[in-house]
């Protein structure tokens, strides 16, 4: 009787994961699934099949540039393309897939929660709850979401298997299930680097069955030599990874490439800080468990601010729902059950891989991150309700919930039709997010709408002037306006802050070649110049920006350098000596050579403020010590000079002081003149920082 009904539970909780996100077949590759499975040459291409497992995620799909995420997830992607071998090019059945492995893990965590429970009505809830909560549309609804879908799968398969290894009495039958443990290990860490929890996951398993045993009398400590031979196995499918790892990543175990604000608004901020973003981020989760009103794919600077004080909202709320589930685990424990205290100790040991606590991911929000954690969460809610799942209300309560919460999945699903309404929903929900303006201009700019999305890119660029893809973006959509001067300094503004991507080492060189076609005579007149007055520093100069401006870099340091004995003792010289060394991405050399600026010209506001940035951009050793007597030496000469108060701005929000970074952005604006763009900018800058 009791497996009838199990049987007919999974059934339905199978059913009600089809019913929320059976509607996504009809989708097309959004986002990163274009990059990813769609154009993935390992996918596509037919090549070796073992070539997934030797590169990186990232590297495979034909992204080489040195700032790529150094991923490593080849069980992902060989899923993508085992799926496009049956069916080429079509975006349905890699959906289809999606939506088959999470009904398959609805089902699993249903027999995760009778195994730790032994109670029917946790493990309906659980399975039900987990099948239908509207935060995993941002997983289900994603190609690509298969990485999290996959480890999640291998960290719950293992568990069970394991558990099933510990009742077995029959020695081939055990060991049976620990080869099936062992594979969904290296299942969970090879479909995504959150499944490197999975191992810790099945030790975690054996001690609560274990003690769960001695509550039934059963004598003897967890840790003896039985726990070693029990556990052993584990320790294969993890030096198998590692291996595999490293060999794909030449050497590397973990992202290397430097984060910005672009992508973490926790890069670069202080330790206090950051402490309270990793609570902010907890409370975030809760709240988009509990109340998915925004399900979005931006969460980056404007989308979301990070907080400030431990009265933020969301702090308040991750603080909070950390003091009940606390205290539930504790009064459960007194009355003998470990449980409660087991599940929530699990959910917060799975979040803290991806949780900024420890090491800052790029991405500083997103809901997928949560798909993992979110199985303890659909279990201890179904703990909490199981003793009062005997009243009729509770039922009809439970039914309607998940009736709203499979419409919120439907409504959700229809987002990820296309990159055109997933973009549309991400500015919808933040106009002034840099992520959504950037996704949804870069798409507007490639249709008709040109003029729009070059906008978009604009606003972007003006709220987070380090946002390289932007740049990016918006040089390309004005090469194919034939604005090249504009394109030339966006694409040049990309190159510099991140050098050696090639679609925009492609793109650059065509708006130079358009660029010196149409100022050839005059940049020709400007050498003649120089060439006629040789000790003119100021003809010298002009003939180095005009080269600049033409995208010659190499020709303008060629120039400076050539002549440097010469007029290296102008200060001037040695400020324009350190703009081009900048756009050249040589920031140990700009420092240098504005430092000889400031010392030939001590009031010279520009080289003083500008070098108090590379230095905070450095951030190394002393650098903001330098930075803050750079900027309180120009404050005497002009305490209301708009750069001065920008860089005294960037300077205390470098120092976590959030409120003067307010007063300090607040001045700027209210003296830079109301129709001016620049004003613009420093607005965005200041809602940025929450002002």
């Amino acid at each position: 009787m009791l497996c009838r009904r199990m049987f007919a539970a999974e059934v339905l909780v199978a059913a009600l994961a089809v019913v929320c996100f059976g509607t996504t077949l009809a989708n097309s590759y959004c986002h990163d699934d274009v990059p990813i499975v769609e154009a993935n040459p390992q996918v596509i291409g037919g090549g070796a099949w073992l070539a997934i497992w030797t590169t990186d995620y990232w590297g495979g799909a034909g992204t080489t540039w040195e700032d790529r995420d150094l991923l490593y997830r080849p069980v992902a992607v060989t899923s993508y393309r085992i799926v496009q071998a049956f069916f080429p090019a079509a975006a349905g059945p890699q959906h289809f897939v999606n939506v088959i492995l999470h009904a398959l893990l609805a089902v699993l965590v249903l027999r995760l929660g009778f195994r730790l429970t032994d109670d029917r009505r946790v493990a309906w809830v659980a399975g039900l709850l987990f099948a239908a909560l509207p935060i995993h549309s941002e997983v289900v609804a994603s190609i690509v979401g298969r990485a999290d879908i996959l480890a999640t799968l291998g960290v719950v398969a293992a568990m069970l298997a394991h558990g099933r290894a510990i009742r077995c009495v029959d020695v081939r039958v055990r060991f049976f299930w620990r080869v099936g443990a062992a594979v969904a290990i290296l299942v969970a860490m090879g479909a995504k680097e959150s499944g490197i929890v999975a191992p810790i996951c099945v030790v975690a398993i054996d001690w609560f069955f274990h003690h769960k045993a001695l509550r039934q009398s059963a004598p003897g400590r967890w840790l003896s030599r039985s726990t070693l031979r029990r556990l052993w196995y584990v320790a294969i499918p993890v030096v198998v990874y590692l291996v595999l790892r490293i060999n794909a990543l030449d050497g590397a175990i973990v992202q290397a490439a430097p984060l910005t604000k672009t992508m973490n608004v926790l890069a670069g901020a202080p330790m206090g800080q950051r402490v309270l973003g990793a609570v902010q981020l907890w409370g975030m989760y809760w709240v988009k468990t509990a109340w998915p009103a925004t399900l979005n794919i931006d969460y980056s600077i404007n989308a979301v601010r990070l907080a400030t004080s431990l009265f933020d909202p969301y702090v308040l709320v991750g603080v909070a729902t950390s003091v009940v589930l606390f205290w539930w685990a504790v009064r459960r424990l007194r009355r003998g059950d470990s449980t409660v205290a087991w599940a929530f100790t699990m959910c917060i040991l799975c979040y803290l891989p991806t949780s900024n606590a420890f090491v800052l991911l790029r991405a500083f929000f997103a809901e997928r991150i949560w798909y993992l954690p979110s199985v303890w969460v659909a279990i201890l809610l179904a703990v909490g309700m199981a003793p009062l799942f005997h009243r009729a209300g509770v039922r009809v309560l439970l039914a309607i919930v998940l009736f709203a919460m499979a419409g919120r999945c439907v409504v959700r699903n229809s987002d990820w039709r296309d990159n055109r309404s997933l973009y549309a929903a991400a500015y919808r929900d933040h106009p002034d997010g840099v992520q959504a303006l950037r996704l949804y201009g870069h798409l507007l700019a490639g249709s008709s709408e040109v003029e729009q999305g070059i906008a978009l890119l604009r606003r972007a660029i003006d709220i987070d002037l380090g946002y390289t893809d932007a740049y990016r973006d918006l040089g390309r959509a004005l090469l194919s306006v034939g604005k090249f001067d504009e394109a030339l300094h966006a694409l040049q503004t990309a190159e510099m802050q991140s050098p050696g991507h090639t679609p925009t080492v492609a793109a650059l060189r065509e708006a130079r070649e358009a660029v010196a076609e149409s100022r050839g005579d005059v940049l020709a007149a400007q050498r003649q110049r120089v060439a006629e007055s040789p000790d003119d520093v100021a003809g010298h100069l002009s003939l180095v920006t005009m080269l600049r401006e033409t995208g010659d870099l190499r020709g303008a340091i060629d120039h400076l350098r050539k002549n440097d004995s010469r007029f290296g003792g102008d200060a001037q010289w040695a400020y324009q000596y350190a703009v081009t060394l900048i756009m050249l991405n040589d920031l140990d050399g700009a420092i240098v050579q504005y430092r000889r600026a400031v010392q030939l010209a001590p009031k010279h506001i520009g080289a003083n403020v500008e070098r108090a940035l590379l230095l905070l951009e450095r951030d190394t050793d002393d650098d903001i010590d330098q930075a803050w007597q750079y900027v309180r030496q120009v404050e005497r000469i002009a305490p209301n000079d708009i750069s001065v108060l920008v860089c005294r701005g960037e300077l205390l929000a470098h120092d976590g002081k959030t409120k003067q970074a307010i007063e300090s952005y607040r001045r700027a604006v209210a003296i830079e003149p109301k129709a001016s763009p620049r004003r613009n900018a420093l607005m965005a800058r200041l809602r940025a920082l929450g002002g």
